[in-house]
């Protein structure tokens, strides 16, 4: 009995596992043999509408994706024998190098073990190192991500507009409050994974700046904007950067989503440069990466 006791669990997680394996499985080969370009990153991007490009469009993007994450994805969806991905759209932003973003994949912190849980089942274990297999298995997050679905995140449309600067100074405090020294050398690691196997697949790569909302952006420190512009010259990629549009508070659903109404205006803009892209470069001859300042400033004029 006792043996039956410890037996009968493990065997019913075993089980919940495969099934969640394959399921999983299929749904990555249904993206990567279906669509041309994959729209990926965290929250901002989800607003992104591939209704907008003329390729088939997939939005992978989900609320707080780590590049730890996003590289986990991409490396699954590139490793499918008849993959069709030919452009990755990636959301870039000074957030993404925030305070918020080391908490992500730091088991002490909700942020790491609410990871942990949506994205289980997005990881190869044998490889990754971002979280240690023997940190996680004892936690119950460890559980609920193996009993749980992924969170495959997607599209999402906002009709909120005008946010006020008290629900910007939210978001700011939960994005830059500083509790720990600031390192953001994961987040730049798993994006040079990212661009590094794109050039590898010879997959086309748009970085995109979506607009902030005023009262957010003059908040942010300018060490993060510094941070963030070494980071994106760096890593040396088209980027299409409408940080320094002013734009009005009625296209936006808070201090940095677009709301509908601006989806509509900046889907079609990213959808064409994203087309461009893949037109001009074609897959037998990877081109050398553009200089990001030479696609900066593409402010929109209202």
């Amino acid at each position: 009995k006792v043996v039956l006791f410890f037996t009968l669990p493990v065997v019913v997680l075993a089980t919940v596992f495969l099934i969640s394996c394959d399921k999983v499985s299929q749904k990555m080969n249904w993206i990567a043999e279906n669509h041309e370009c994959l729209i990926m990153g965290d929250s901002q991007v989800q607003r992104i509408n591939p209704k907008y490009f003329k390729s088939e469009t997939f939005n992978f993007g989900s609320s707080g994706e780590h590049y730890f994450i996003t590289y986990s994805k991409l490396k699954r969806i590139t490793a499918i024998k008849n993959c069709r991905i030919k452009m990755i759209v990636l959301g870039v932003s000074v957030h993404n190098f925030a305070p918020v973003y080391q908490r992500l994949l730091d088991l002490n912190y909700p942020e790491g073990k609410n990871s942990l849980k949506r994205y289980f089942y997005f990881f190869s274990f044998h490889e990754d190192k971002a979280f240690h297999f023997k940190q996680m298995i004892l936690r119950k997050d460890f559980i609920r991500g193996l009993i749980g679905s992924p969170d495959w995140g997607g599209l999402i449309e906002s009709t909120r507009k005008n946010p006020e600067i008290k629900d910007n100074e939210r978001i700011l405090k939960m994005h830059y409050t500083i509790d720990a020294g600031i390192d953001f050398s994961k987040q730049v690691t798993y994006l040079e994974k990212i661009i590094r196997l794109c050039r590898q697949q010879k997959i086309e790569i748009l970085a995109v700046s979506t607009p902030l909302h005023t009262s957010y952006k003059n908040q942010i420190s300018d060490i993060f904007y510094r941070n963030f512009s070494d980071i994106i010259k760096t890593a040396n990629v088209p980027h299409l950067n409408f940080l320094n549009d002013n734009i009005p508070g009625e296209y936006m659903s808070d201090g940095n989503h677009l709301n509908k109404e601006g989806a509509v205006i900046y889907s079609k803009l990213i959808a064409d440069k994203a087309e461009k892209l893949m037109t001009e470069s074609p897959d037998s001859d990877y081109p050398d990466p553009v200089p990001s300042e030479s696609l900066q400033n593409d402010a929109v004029s209202y």
